[in-house]
């Protein structure tokens, strides 16, 4: 997902993906192990308003919907959303980790990683990476305006 600037907004699972969408990532993975790649790997691919595919990028490695595609049965629930984000500024930290905190005891933000921007002399913004789940699209869209700006 991204916004209209193109900046990454995180990942969703789909359910309706085009067979022509499936045919192109199992054309890449294919030429990938022909190569002599093993292990996990995502591509991101587009839609063109013609209907054609197009490969923007080839992650031969884990990314950001590996970790969603693992955990979604766990999770529990029907919608899940793969993003990160960081602190304001420096001054910020310790309420931004406190904000990550609140949502995962809430039950509808499962961390992956924490980055602590105030563990360095010189500390810089703190980073967080997770995975939001709920039963539907909108409502991880309202939690996630309210982590970011309350």
């Amino acid at each position: 997902m991204t916004d209209d600037n193109g900046i990454y907004e995180g990942n969703v699972i789909a359910d309706d993906v085009p067979e022509k969408v499936i045919e192109v990532g199992r054309h890449i993975m294919e030429r990938g192990v022909a190569e002599g790649f093993v292990g996990v790997a995502g591509f991101d691919l587009i839609v063109t308003e013609v209907g054609d595919v197009q490969a923007i990028d080839l992650n031969f490695r884990q990314n950001g919907s590996t970790s969603m595609l693992m955990y979604h049965e766990a999770l529990g629930k029907p919608v899940n959303k793969f993003t990160s984000y960081a602190a304001k500024d420096i001054t910020e930290n310790e309420v931004f980790f406190q904000k990550i905190e609140d949502f995962v005891k809430l039950g509808v933000l499962f961390p992956l990683s924490f980055y602590d921007g105030d563990y360095f002399a010189e500390p810089v913004e703190s980073r967080f990476v997770g995975i939001w789940y709920a039963d539907t699209l909108e409502e991880i869209e309202k939690l996630e305006q309210q982590l970011l700006l309350s």
